[in-house]
């Protein structure tokens, strides 16, 4: 009977470890289990952030206005001479601005899509300012273009607006030749009209998806909302 209690408190033993292990191994794969998703998680969550970076591509000459790691890009494409362009900077884009790149739900870029002889100046004149100044010198443009635009004088006009901004004349002269800028300028005009299919001023890309012409800010606000 001692022998018989013997084997029996063995087997209880070695049944309990055979619990006790088969309880850890248990434990270890739910460990597992939740490690696995926890990685699953984090890598749906990646795949969303991921998905909401910037698709925006730099062409040459862009200036970004705005935080650039925004999750949009604004694209315009704008001549100076433009009335509507000019309707937009002085009455849209000031919302733009407050709204939504101030919030850092985009950026903005202003490309030149010049379609006269004094837009083109224009642009020229905008892409030889310091890039600190690129935005404050385009919003002058268009605030003044109804006295340099329609005008044969456009380049006396021009040139007094740009000593009136703090350049001088021998800069002036400087921009106005500079031959290398302005087929840079036209390279980014033939690029949009490739690409986006541009076909008037102003037209506005986001998501490499040409929208046109765009009414206002709730225009602009539902077409992020849409894009985020």
């Amino acid at each position: 009977s001692v022998a018989v209690l013997a084997i029996a408190s063995i087997f209880y033993v070695y049944k309990t470890n055979i619990l006790t292990q088969n309880q850890k191994t248990a434990i270890k794969k739910e460990e597992v289990i939740t490690t696995a998703e926890e990685i699953a998680s984090e890598n749906i969550e990646t795949s969303a952030t991921n998905s909401m970076i910037n698709s925006f591509q730099p062409e040459e000459l862009d200036v970004v206005f705005g935080n650039e790691s925004a999750p949009i890009t604004i694209i315009e494409y704008a001549s100076f001479g433009c009335s509507h362009c000019a309707d937009f900077a002085k009455s849209v884009f000031p919302d733009v601005e407050d709204k939504l790149i101030k919030t850092s739900k985009a950026n903005f870029v202003l490309r030149s899509f010049p379609l006269d002889a004094p837009s083109l100046m224009a642009s020229v004149l905008v892409n030889c300012v310091p890039k600190s100044d690129y935005y404050k010198f385009a919003k002058t443009l268009f605030q003044t273009n109804q006295k340099w635009a329609y005008t044969k004088k456009y380049k006396e006009e021009l040139l007094n607006i740009f000593r009136a901004s703090g350049y001088d004349a021998q800069k002036f002269d400087e921009c106005t030749n500079d031959k290398k800028l302005e087929e840079s300028i036209l390279k980014v005009r033939l690029n949009g009209s490739k690409k986006y299919k541009i076909a008037s001023t102003p037209s506005f890309i986001i998501n490499s998806k040409n929208y046109g012409s765009i009414k206002g800010i709730e225009g602009f606000e539902n077409i992020i909302k849409s894009e985020l």
